[in-house]
């Protein structure tokens, strides 16, 4: 891993939700600074839990993960979101409950090791993910 990439990303997006509010929802953002912060953020969720830890968490802002799939086209990263949209399509027609007990409930109700490697491939992504999001911030003179 990039160290420079690493600490870029991450001050950036504490500068961010310094200047917005950590309490800001995702769809309050400019496209932009939302790009960032939703990149990193379920970046690191998914590295700290799996995508069960996502799901468990709540995006105010971007309830079906629509924004963060966004998020990630737009910094280019394009395995991480095939691995996203996998995990979405993991629900019945490929549409997250926005009930959040639901949500976790059925994820959970799926086979392990198909969560286990949606798992493994998006973790398989991390150091891409911070090297185009740290390129992104670059081009957009967010930095």
């Amino acid at each position: 891993m990039n160290k420079q990439d690493f600490s870029l990303c991450s001050n950036v997006c504490e500068r961010i939700t310094e200047r917005y509010g950590d309490r800001t929802f995702a769809d309050m953002f400019p496209e932009k600074e939302r790009n960032v912060v939703l990149v990193w953020t379920v970046s690191g969720i998914v590295e700290n839990g799996g995508f069960r830890y996502l799901f468990d968490s709540m995006l105010p802002g971007d309830p079906d993960y629509a924004l963060t799939i966004m998020a990630f086209e737009a910094i280019g990263c394009m395995k991480a979101v095939e691995v996203i949209r996998a995990a979405i399509c993991l629900f019945s027609n490929c549409q997250i409950p926005l009930d959040q007990v639901e949500r976790v409930y059925w994820f959970d109700d799926q086979p392990q090791e198909i969560r286990d490697a949606l798992d493994r491939a998006f973790w398989n992504e991390l150091d891409s993910i911070t090297a185009y999001l740290a390129e992104y911030i670059r081009q957009n003179t967010l930095g």
